[in-house]
């Protein structure tokens, strides 16, 4: 997991035209799923994140666009700008991650391989 923005092979995007599909293979994923959640934006930009990440974590744009600095143990600091459906950005644990929804209709998917307390209680102790 080396190189943090990618079309994961895990997420296939199928657009028709009446609709779109976004499909997410579990099996095929660099870490076991334990929990899902999705942020959502309200109208104007917001920003979350802002913390080191307790856990692994994909996450995956719904909708919009969405502005990632993402700080790897080591190494710079990256800006990945996510526009399109599907595209991805792997975060693993002890990475400093801050993202922006750029839009009223952001949205992006986060997949995580840890409950929250536990990735809390790990983002916990690293900050200390």
């Amino acid at each position: 997991m080396d190189s943090p923005t990618n079309r994961d092979e895990s997420v296939t995007v199928v657009n028709e035209t009446d609709a779109q599909l976004l499909a997410v293979e579990f099996e095929t994923m660099p870490f076991t799923v334990r929990r899902v959640f999705v942020v959502s934006s309200h109208g104007n930009s917001v920003k979350r994140g802002n913390h080191v990440a307790g856990c692994n974590q994909m996450l995956i744009l719904l909708s919009g666009s969405v502005s990632i600095d993402l700080t790897r143990v080591g190494k710079d600091v990256s800006n990945i700008h996510l526009q399109e459906v599907g595209s991805s950005v792997l975060i693993q644990p002890g990475d400093f991650v801050t993202y922006e929804l750029l839009d009223a209709n952001s949205q992006v998917l986060v997949l995580a391989d840890q409950t929250y307390a536990e990735s809390f209680a790990n983002r916990e102790r690293k900050n200390k």
